[in-house]
């Protein structure tokens, strides 16, 4: 199968076993959400797929594959290799996850000069690449540093440097947290957007069950480094699995 899989990953830290048997798929074009509480291991698992492991963190048993190339498993890591052409992520806090001394464009730039681009190609990129996430005066925005720039701003930014390499698989981690309603709906339209022009994967990691449900086909639920429930999206929340499952739809339909 062509996409990202995660096939029975369990990733320790020390003696202590934090992801127990992950299996998880992303398919090309498609939009696969990831829900379940702080703590539940989400993020985790996006990191391992990316090689990014916290220091301390090993992984113990499964593997990473994609387009059917294995990535990650024990005593193995090629993720590097294809991070940012293969797969790329938006990280959960944007403003963090830009350096405060670079001004916004000089970061998109750094990302295509790595793949080859002449300083030229990656100024002109840059600025398409901003122009097409709704900047209205990109030339401007690529002069300004991440603290001059509003949040939904600093969102759009990590977005582009995420995309930047094109990407077949996008994992966005919490990319609409701290921002308001407004912007969120502006966010995860272009992420829509992207996905349909591009056919990449993506996989949606929220807390928020909600913004999966209304985007996302195919839907897991974590728990505890666990999945726990997993299908179709509307099938997993007519007829949920586990009482975890069902607790968070009986939350959805009390605030919606």
């Amino acid at each position: 199968m062509s996409g990202l899989e995660v096939r029975g990953l369990q990733v320790a830290f020390g003696e202590r076993e934090v992801l127990h048997g992950v299996d998880l798929t992303v398919e090309p074009g498609a939009i696969t959400g990831l829900v379940g509480e702080s703590g539940s291991g989400k993020s985790l698992t996006a990191l391992a797929a990316l090689g990014l492991l916290p220091r301390g963190a090993r992984v113990n048993g499964g593997e990473i594959l994609l387009d059917g190339k294995l990535l990650v498993a024990q005593r193995v890591d090629a993720a590097g290799s294809v991070r940012g052409s293969g797969i790329a992520m938006i990280f959960q806090s944007p403003r963090a996850a830009l350096d405060p001394l670079l001004r916004a464009g000089r970061q998109v730039e750094r990302v295509l000069r790595r793949r080859g681009m002449s300083r030229w190609d990656a100024s002109e990129r840059m600025l398409s690449l901003l122009s097409s996430l709704g900047m209205q005066d990109a030339r401007q925005v690529a002069r300004l540093y991440p603290h001059e720039l509003s949040g939904g701003m600093c969102q759009r930014v990590v977005i582009a440097m995420a995309i930047a390499s094109e990407p077949r698989v996008l994992l966005a981690d919490e990319p609409t947290t701290a921002l308001d309603v407004t912007v969120q709906a502006e966010i995860l339209d272009l992420l829509d957007e992207l996905r349909e022009r591009t056919g990449m994967g993506t996989l949606l990691i929220s807390h928020d069950l909600s913004v999966v449900a209304e985007r996302c086909s195919v839907m897991s639920v974590m728990r505890e480094g666990r999945i726990v429930d997993h299908g179709q999206t509307a099938d997993v929340l007519r007829n949920p699995q586990q009482p975890f499952t069902a607790d968070l739809v009986r939350d959805l339909l009390v605030t919606s």
